[in-house]
């Protein structure tokens, strides 16, 4: 079996690191690929850069949207124009291994009934440093789609980067199409998500995707409260598409409760970057979404730093202590005190591979 493979590359404004996405593409070990790059209307060199690519290799195509579609619109018109069997979506910041589609398309080939593959990751910052994160997981597994489910119901895992799908899984009627607009944030784990309720999972414990990590970014990312919100949202979104697996359903409220963590850990960053304004309106938001925050200690704690625009050591100290306390309280109790960062205790039911 020779089957295509897509790698799709959206891009806005990344000619400094799409020249090394490319490469990594055209470098793959597994050689029947086409690579579908769309630009988003860059306003840098992005174009220019790409089309020297194009002029190399018969295998890239390039289209450039008329007008600013943005990240769903162009990461679905990416697969729309593609032709393979399977796809992945290279973020035009990151890059990949030169053995990710042989060593992805293999598992899929070995489990038919898995919509997906998602492989470890490496971090890479703006000077190409990389380091290695904690895996996800302790071990490779296959195991039922709605057990990773579960795991969605709580947190975000996979970058589209690190993903190889099957087409015909994404062209289900069942699953309900492409990337959503619901959660442009989130748009990857969404879509994931309804994959797996219906068909199984894979996890391949190497790290086969260079994922960038931009200077800077992961503060100014919380500046704005859209993540937050979507993350909310997806939530609640997971907790109606599962309203009819036990599994599932059984963990909604709680999962959706857990959400108001994103917050307390964008206030905690905001803080430390001494933005009380915007640590405070986190707090109220979250206090929205949760108005019991109100009688724990964690709320007093992050309005008397607000009000007095000031926070020692001791202060954050206690902050950190007070916001633990607040996520564990928003857990079943079976749930209080266990670990809440990678690697996570491994899905039910997994088949080690």
């Amino acid at each position: 079996m020779n089957e295509l493979v897509s790698i799709v590359i959206p891009n806005y404004n990344y000619g400094l690191y799409i020249r090394q996405a490319i490469e990594s593409a055209v470098n793959q070990s597994y050689k029947n690929i086409e690579i579908i790059i769309i630009d988003d209307c860059s306003t840098d060199n992005s174009v220019e850069i790409i089309n020297e690519y194009v002029e190399k290799y018969n295998n890239i195509k390039l289209f450039v949207n008329d007008k600013n579609m943005g990240v769903v619109a162009t990461h679905n018109r990416c697969i729309e124009l593609s032709n393979g069997e399977y796809i992945t979506v290279l973020s035009s910041d990151d890059y990949i291994h030169s053995q990710f589609i042989e060593k992805s398309i293999k598992k899929l080939r070995e489990y038919p009934t898995a919509a997906m593959v998602a492989t470890d990751l490496s971090y890479v910052d703006n000077d190409n440093n990389v380091t290695y994160p904690n895996s996800f997981y302790p071990n490779s597994f296959f195991c039922k789609g709605i057990y990773q489910c579960k795991i969605w119901m709580f947190t975000n895992t996979f970058v589209p980067s690190q993903v190889l799908f099957r087409r015909k899984c994404i062209e289900d009627p069942e699953i309900g199409g492409m990337f959503s607009y619901l959660a442009d944030t989130f748009i990857d784990t969404e879509l994931w998500f309804r994959m797996c309720l219906k068909y199984d999972f894979v996890y391949l414990k190497e790290r086969l995707c260079y994922y960038r990590m931009h200077i800077g970014s992961y503060s100014k990312s919380y500046e704005n409260f859209k993540s937050y919100l979507q993350f909310y949202l997806a939530r609640r979104r997971f907790a109606e598409l599962s309203r009819n697996i036990p599994l599932l359903n059984e963990c909604a409220d709680e999962a959706i409760l857990r959400s108001t963590r994103m917050g307390t850990r964008s206030i905690r960053i905001l803080i430390d970057n001494e933005k009380y304004e915007l640590a405070e309106q986190y707090l109220h938001i979250t206090e929205g979404l949760d108005p019991g925050i109100r009688k724990h200690p964690y709320y007093e704690c992050v309005m008397t730093i607000c009000n007095n625009k000031s926070a020692d050591s001791n202060e954050k100290e206690m902050l950190l202590q007070y916001e633990i306390s607040y996520n564990d309280s928003c857990k079943k109790e079976e749930n209080r005190g266990k670990n809440v960062s990678a690697p996570y205790e491994l899905p039910e039911c997994v088949e080690l591979i």
